[in-house]
């Protein structure tokens, strides 16, 4: 069962026995909060953390053990050694599963894997008595309702360009974490407090300086023209101790994606192609081309070859940051 079922499932029964397992870390802290809501209700929390199982005899006196400020108890396993290879013999993996099996009604018991061995007979027999919670990466076509879900939770819209910009920021990030969107929302939030709407503006002040996004940004203040806007996000990257190179690579790296594709249209190939060779996101994908379109091929091309030059001066002590402010103001006229 997935996270978000699991959640709803709650107003039912809580499961005495329930593993999470997947690297989402932000299902797995909405599971363990509801789960203490509905399992204490008013009661006061008597919850006992190990970051691994610890000895039967330890574990069993946790299970069975009570509260003097509360009837019911919790027992949470950061890091299940049960579900991984390695970690214990099969005699101490049989006893934990034993033990797990005849849960006291006053205790629920949480044991978390980020990544489990499904291969593994204890993995197995942990399913066969326990509830199984999939707390997994979002898939990239899920990740709009989540924004606009969050969005709406917090009583604001987004306006249509900044959804689409916040879209196109998060598909150039190498892995994105609902942990981490959720966190960076919640400052945009706290920014944007007593307003009705998120807007563009919005996005890109609180955005545009995250690393992985910000060469995104910057090269989209290129593909506008607006050095000034380039050069402050050049500059911020500076400040967050970003190194020259890096910040060089990446625009680097989107000036030749952007050749390539050029290059696709030239040859009369399509979205699905360009989509395909240059690996942009689907979100973002109309946008690119139509830069692409926009851009003049000869300044693209001459960029790369001063962002290569500027890169060698990198080495031999040469102009660098200067030399960059430069090369965006051309680029821009």
């Amino acid at each position: 069962m997935d996270a978000e079922k699991f959640i709803k499932s709650l107003d039912k029964d809580v499961p005495q026995l329930v593993l999470l397992t997947g690297e989402e870390y932000f299902y797995a802290d909405n599971v363990i909060r509801k789960i203490k809501e509905k399992w204490f209700g008013s009661e006061e929390e008597s919850v006992r953390i190990f970051s691994a199982e610890p000895s039967a005899a330890e574990f069993m006196d946790a299970i069975s053990g009570s509260s003097f400020f509360s009837c019911k108890t919790l027992v949470l396993v950061q890091q299940s050694r049960i579900m991984a290879s390695g970690k214990m013999t099969d005699k101490e993996k049989d006893e934990y599963i034993r033990i797990l099996g005849a849960i006291p009604e006053h205790c629920c018991v949480i044991i978390k894997s980020d990544k489990p061995d499904k291969r593994l007979k204890s993995y197995k027999a942990l399913c066969a008595i326990a509830q199984a919670v999939e707390c997994e990466k979002i898939k990239n076509y899920k990740i709009k309702d989540f924004l606009l879900k969050e969005a709406a939770m917090r009583g604001v819209r987004w306006e249509t360009d900044a959804l689409s910009l916040m879209m196109e920021y998060l598909s150039t990030l190498e892995e994105i974490s609902l942990y981490f969107i959720y966190q960076e929302l919640e400052k945009l939030s706290l920014y944007t407090s007593g307003r009705k709407s998120w807007t563009k503006q919005d996005v890109e002040k609180m955005f545009a300086k995250i690393t992985g996004v910000s060469g995104f940004a910057l090269v989209n203040a290129l593909m506008d023209k607006d050095a000034a806007k380039a050069i402050n996000i050049m500059h911020d990257q500076l400040m967050q101790g970003d190194e020259p190179l890096k910040i060089i690579g990446g625009i680097a790296f989107q000036i030749r994606r952007m050749l390539l594709a050029q290059e696709i249209i030239a040859k009369g190939g399509g979205r699905e192609d360009i989509i395909s060779a240059t690996k942009v996101g689907a979100y973002f994908a109309d946008n690119f081309i139509k830069d692409c379109k926009k851009a003049q091929n000869h300044k693209v091309r001459k960029m790369l070859v001063e962002l290569s030059d500027i890169s060698r001066n990198v080495y031999v002590g040469g102009r660098t940051v200067a030399a960059l402010e430069e090369a965006i103001i051309k680029f821009c006229n």
